[in-house]
């Protein structure tokens, strides 16, 4: 089982969206995510905590953010720079553009339990 942790929220009241991809051609696209969940932190708690089970063995990618506005939608400014908390694992912070696959990625092996965390920014 995939076990994650995403915290540095900014509230304890918005959603937390987190997408998981297993293609390099499908990442960041909000039409081919493999897998997707969502969950509002309990109230006094900056993190949440959820799971997924029954994964394939193989390589994917995670990205997360808290929906500040709960439109169901990661928010931008005019040069499309979000304005909402997000994260991707690796703590991958991208400068001028979108992060790839690759610097997001991780490889599961679903014979053992595996524990990520996502700090939000």
């Amino acid at each position: 089982m995939l076990h994650l942790k995403v915290s540095g929220l900014r509230n304890d009241e918005a959603t937390v969206w987190v997408a998981l991809y297993n293609a390099e051609n499908k990442f960041l696209s909000f039409e081919d995510i493999f897998r997707a969940k969502k969950i509002k932190p309990l109230s006094g708690q900056y993190f949440v905590e959820m799971g997924f089970d029954d994964l394939p063995e193989g390589e994917y990618a995670l990205t997360a953010f808290q929906d500040e506005n709960e439109n169901g939608k990661l928010d931008t400014n005019f040069w499309g720079i979000p304005v909402e908390k997000y994260g991707f694992y690796r703590a991958y912070r991208p400068i001028f553009s979108a992060p790839k696959f690759e610097d997001c990625a991780f490889y599961f092996d679903n014979t053992e339990d595996v524990q990520i965390e996502i700090i939000l920014k």
